[in-house]
């Protein structure tokens, strides 16, 4: 008995079942080969399209792109910026004599203008020679009637102080000591004042001339039988206390010193009282004239006979200026 004849029998059956199987797999090879294909060549971020991009040679530089000489460039104007002010502090210019001689480049400074002004007149020889070079102006006759009619005791020495200014009353004063010589005794020296005023030519004030170095001063307090108020230019010093035996109640009274110099000895001392003005005037700590101190001053003094008649005492009635001012 055969078996072959059945075993050949059971292969149709077989054969018949294979296709349903190999279709379906075939099926879903081809479409998963057909996505891969269409995503690789056609998609815009596929493998095709950067390995095309990525074998591309690299692009020449373009002459537009890069041009040789670049084009001007329009630029607007900017609006001009002014430069910041200047600040300019005028010089404030020094006396001058006149305009004319302001302009010369040889005008000496009014200073040395001064000084020669003061030496021409201590060397003039007569009151003619003075009359120009004195303030304020006085006929000849009567400066010739003074120390000025005649030449002046040699000079020794002349010595000079700061300029002083007085805006007000348009003045510039230049004071001196000159010192004089004396035959017999030693020199004596004298305060002198050279005064500018505004433009004009320097001069000697005058009255503080003739009261100091013309001896009007000392020949008024030399002379106790001149009974009237006298004002006088002079160098003066209050001093605390009174210090002379023949002074009427002298613990009632201080004193000033009278002077024709900022140096030397007084010429006279004059007194006032406690109670008065004149000590609250110099106990001032602004007031010009205080205690100790020397300076310019224009005061009114007298001869007084009342207190005591047998002990006439020179008494100061009136500072009339702190200075020689009018």
């Amino acid at each position: 008995m055969r078996k072959m004849p059945r075993a050949a029998a059971n292969v149709p059956r077989q054969s018949k079942r294979m296709p349903n199987v190999v279709f379906p797999v075939l099926f879903s090879s081809l479409a998963a080969a057909l996505v891969y294909f269409l995503l690789y060549f056609f998609l815009p971020a596929g493998p095709a399209k950067k390995l095309a991009e990525a074998s591309r040679p690299l692009p020449a530089p373009s002459k537009q792109a890069e041009p040789a000489t670049p084009p001007p460039v329009k630029v607007k104007p900017a609006t001009p910026i002014a430069p910041p002010p200047v600040l300019v502090v005028p010089a404030i210019p020094a006396p001058i004599v006149n305009e004319r001689a302001a302009t010369r480049s040889d005008q000496p400074p009014p200073a040395v203008i001064a000084n020669e002004m003061l030496d021409a007149f201590l060397r003039a020889k007569d009151a003619a020679g003075r009359a120009d070079m004195v303030e304020p102006a006085v006929p000849v006759e009567e400066l010739s009637a003074t120390i000025l009619g005649g030449p002046l005791p040699e000079v020794a020495q002349i010595f000079s102080d700061l300029p002083q200014q007085h805006p007000a009353e348009q003045l510039t004063d230049y004071p001196y000591r000159v010192s004089f010589f004396m035959k017999g005794r030693p020199n004596v020296d004298y305060a002198i004042l050279v005064r500018q005023r505004g433009q004009q030519a320097p001069r000697v004030f005058l009255p503080a001339f003739l009261d100091l170095a013309g001896g009007r001063l000392a020949e008024f307090t030399g002379s106790p039988n001149l009974k009237d108020p006298t004002t006088f230019h002079v160098i003066l010093e209050p001093v605390i206390g009174c210090h002379e035996e023949r002074i009427p109640n002298p613990e009632r009274k201080f004193t000033f010193k009278l002077l024709a110099s900022p140096f030397g000895k007084e010429t006279a001392r004059a007194y006032a009282s406690n109670g008065s003005r004149f000590r609250k005037m110099v106990e001032e700590p602004t007031y010009p004239i205080r205690w100790g101190i020397r300076g310019r001053a224009t005061v009114t003094i007298q001869w007084n006979h009342a207190e005591d008649p047998t002990m006439p005492y020179l008494e100061l009635i009136e500072i009339n200026s702190p200075d020689w001012n009018p």
